[in-house]
């Protein structure tokens, strides 16, 4: 069983709820959304493991 299906699929939820909310500047919404791309295509490519592209999916804005 691979875990990949559901990165993908956290990561589209999560900037979902990112374009969502209002609270959140542009750029900052930006910032987040491409880190969060970054971080599932370095996944793809091998250069993390699953846990550390989760990691970086939740701490995409830092506060």
């Amino acid at each position: 069983m691979t875990i990949e299906p559901y990165i993908k699929q956290y990561a589209e939820a999560k900037k979902k709820r990112l374009l969502n909310n209002d609270l959140i500047r542009k750029e900052r919404k930006e910032d987040a959304i491409k880190r969060i791309d970054r971080a599932v295509k370095m996944r793809e490519r091998g250069l993390i493991t699953e846990d550390d592209c989760i990691i970086r999916i939740c701490d995409c804005i830092k506060y």
